[in-house]
């Protein structure tokens, strides 16, 4: 009687809608059965079908005979994305879909979700697959696989947001040159991501030669087919882990969102640490080891940079590497072919932030890379100089960069003063033998030993591969050793801080190697001498009592003294 009475005409659809969809099951249902009889009932099926798991148990039997009956019905599996996982449970409600789908069926309407899954979030899609399998009905089985693919193609950003990040283009990126010497090592790279199965990829080099951007530029030419690359190194993965098995939860779910089939590039900026990384009392294997099933097969594709000194390492841990990866070796730029990709970045430059730069500003940041960062660095620390000068004089007032602005950034950069960075200023050495005498007083032969260095810095005499110099200090206790290697610190680095101190009668045993070159196992070199020094490179290392050594202790030190 009630169904007969709301599917008068002159009942208002809103009305039916505010019954059918309301808390009272019996009204819902009988408004439900009144749509199957109205004119204008059809024009309620959208929202009745993704309004499902609002409905009282019967009235999604009414709701599924009102959708069959409907001479344009909505999409199969549309009322089965808002399954929840007890209606598995429920005998009626499998029983009411099961007669749901043979009637579909029967109209050979296909098994599809239509748009319906957009709207599903992704911790639904269990339920959703859970519900479909005890449906146990050969549509259902249709639905799953569909289920299924586009769980391939999506990508959770949200659980990979929560500890990586994504790469995305940025301004920056028109600042990236391309080298023509990377032409074919990209070509053969991004054919790599196109290969069945994949390869992954790791690009070995010094530091700063362009391994990262290397792969900018190589995720910029795959962008336009659809790649992602997802960011994210061990420390990141083993962020707020706490339990045992959270680890390998996190791990295993990455393998499944950074999936190739979701044309996702896993970029892993210290693929060393996760060979070492991830093992506990309940765990023998690493994180990498986790991995490696999912590289080998193709399920992932996996991008990293190493320097040719952690590649032998990384092999040596990790044999299999061997042929799972493709190895890209980029060299340092010569000086030449350095100063042309700064002239490029200049004009680059130019163009976005109009500043105008000076031609002697390219040659003093060539300069200054070699003399103070290394020949082996370049190009990156000639191109990080010029970038940074930019930075700073695009906040400031400065429309024009010179050379003495690179100057300035580098002596930011290292500590070191301007007096001695540029060529241009003299120096005064009897000023800087009396500022170390004022603080050192009696040692005039140690003082004058340290000005001599700092002479020979100043004419760039020095070789950049090596120390400043190594001097030794020799007297009994309060004669100012310690004294002198701080001053040394205050006035080329600008603070103490700058001091790096070792107690030398802490490196009696042979196994104190590892102190200073770090054990190359699971160990890592994080608080090795080494380690301390790439960080700072601009130091001064005092070893306090070194005669009290293991011989094998000094001669490490002696193959960087020499």
């Amino acid at each position: 009687e009630a169904a007969t009475l709301l599917a008068d005409p002159a009942v208002s659809l809103e009305v039916v809608s505010q019954y059918a969809l309301g808390s009272n099951w019996a009204l819902s249902c009988a408004a439900l059965a009144a749509l199957g009889q109205r004119a204008d009932g059809a024009e309620l099926a959208q929202a009745i079908s993704v309004g499902f798991d609002k409905l009282h148990l019967w009235a999604m039997f009414f709701a599924l005979k009102y959708l069959c009956g409907l001479e344009r019905r909505p999409p199969v599996g549309e009322p089965l994305a808002a399954a929840k996982e007890w209606w598995a449970e429920n005998v009626l409600i499998l029983s009411f879909f099961r007669d749901y789908l043979s009637q579909r069926a029967a109209k050979n309407d296909s098994a599809t979700f239509g748009a319906s899954l957009a709207r599903t979030p992704s911790a639904s899609t269990g339920a959703i697959r859970g519900f479909l399998e005890r449906l146990n009905h050969p549509m259902a089985l249709a639905l799953i696989g569909q289920l299924d693919s586009l769980q391939r193609s999506n990508v959770d950003r949200g659980f990979l947001g929560s500890f990586g990040r994504f790469w995305s283009e940025t301004k920056d990126d028109e600042l990236l040159i391309d080298l023509d010497e990377w032409g074919e090592a990209l070509d053969a790279a991004q054919a790599g991501a196109q290969l069945t199965p994949v390869r992954s990829l790791v690009v070995s080099g010094e530091p700063r030669v362009g391994k990262t951007s290397f792969l900018q530029l190589l995720a910029r030419r795959l962008a336009g087919r659809g790649w992602t690359i997802f960011e994210a190194g061990g420390a990141d993965l083993m962020a707020g882990q706490q339990w045992f098995g959270q680890l390998e939860g996190r791990i295993q779910r990455t393998i499944e969102e950074a999936a190739v089939s979701k044309k996702l590039i896993w970029y892993i900026p210290d693929i060393l640490q996760l060979a070492r990384s991830g093992t506990h009392q309940g765990q023998a294997a690493s994180i990498l080891d986790q991995i490696l099933p999912a590289i080998q097969s193709g399920r992932l594709l996996v991008w990293t940079e190493v320097s040719p000194k952690n590649m032998a390492r990384l092999l040596q841990f990790r044999p299999a590497l061997r042929g799972l990866l493709e190895v890209v070796r980029l060299e340092p730029q010569d000086q030449q072919r350095t100063a042309a990709l700064a002239q490029s970045l200049v004009e680059r430059l130019a163009c976005k932030t109009r500043l105008k730069f000076e031609p002697g500003a390219i040659e003093a940041a060539l300069s200054s890379a070699r003399q103070y960062m290394g020949s082996g660095n370049l190009p990156g620390s000639a191109i990080d100089l010029i970038r940074l000068t930019a930075n700073r004089a695009s906040k400031g007032a400065n429309a024009h960069v010179e050379a003495g602005d690179v100057i300035a950034t580098l002596s930011q950069l290292t500590g070191l003063p301007i007096g001695i960075l540029d060529n241009q200023e003299r120096i005064d050495l009897g000023e800087i033998r009396a500022y170390f005498c004022a603080r050192v007083i009696g040692q005039n032969e140690a003082v004058s030993a340290v000005v001599e260095r700092i002479a020979m810095l100043k004419a760039g005499l020095n070789d950049p591969g090596k120390p400043i110099g190594v001097l030794l200090f020799a007297g009994s206790t309060g004669t100012g050793k310690t004294e002198l290697a701080k001053t040394t610190a205050e006035y080329l680095f600008g603070s103490t801080d700058r001091l790096i101190r070792l107690d030398m009668s802490e490196f009696q045993g042979a196994e104190a190697t590892t102190k200073v070159i770090g054990d190359g196992g699971a160990g890592g070199e994080t608080d090795s001498l080494i380690a301390r020094v790439r960080k700072q490179p601009f130091s001064v290392v005092l070893l306090d009592e070194v005669g009290t050594a293991h011989p094998d202790v000094l001669n490490v030190l002696l193959q960087v003294f020499d």
